[in-house]
């Protein structure tokens, strides 16, 4: 048995447990997404010396994890270039749809005013409506500026995440899919 431990600048942890049979990592967690329990199974099979598959599989906490509709499933292939090491550029082809995720801009006055009772009093609301709407749809996290709050969320499309506002009774002023993400390693 293995462990694997992870950390961020945003406090945020991650521990899993995993095994190795031969050339297949398996990696098994349990995370809180959205307000919801999730068990995580993430898979690496080596296929060559510079070739590998990435499987990540998602379920409620207490299902099975397993293909079928509603759960998250993503399946990548890494080819590192021959003679690349650690430093070499990694290429990565995708094998399933994951499902997609958006950004949501809620205009709310005063919102970076709002009491951390408020906060959490908003983010139970709609946690119970997440956990009536099911899986399909998951609260990443969300960002309070000033006057608005922007959400990040997983869902089969827009109109999973209007549903969820209007039961909420949160503006969704704008609701934008995201198409790809970029950070500082892209610059490299």
């Amino acid at each position: 048995m293995y462990t694997y431990d992870e950390y961020n600048s945003m406090g945020e942890a991650e521990h899993a447990k995993g095994t190795f049979d031969g050339t297949t990592w398996t990696w098994i967690s349990d995370e809180n997404m959205g307000g919801q329990k999730m068990k995580v199974r993430f898979t690496v099979k080596q296929l060559s010396p510079t070739s590998y598959t990435f499987k990540f599989e998602m379920a409620p906490a207490g299902g099975r994890i397993r293909h079928r509709h509603g759960w998250q499933s993503n399946e990548v292939e890494v080819t590192r270039p021959s003679g690349a090491g650690f430093g070499g550029r990694l290429i990565l082809i995708s094998r399933e749809e994951t499902m997609p995720k958006f950004v949501i801009e809620r205009e709310l006055a005063g919102a970076g005013k709002l009491s951390p009772q408020e906060l959490q009093g908003v983010a139970q609301n709609s946690c119970s409506i997440l956990r009536d709407m099911g899986p399909e749809i998951q609260w990443v996290q969300s960002y309070v500026t000033d006057n608005k709050i922007y959400c990040i969320y997983i869902a089969p499309d827009e109109k999973t995440i209007r549903e969820h506002a209007s039961r909420g009774g949160f503006p969704a002023n704008s609701v934008a899919q995201v198409r790809t993400m970029i950070d500082p390693t892209s610059s490299e």
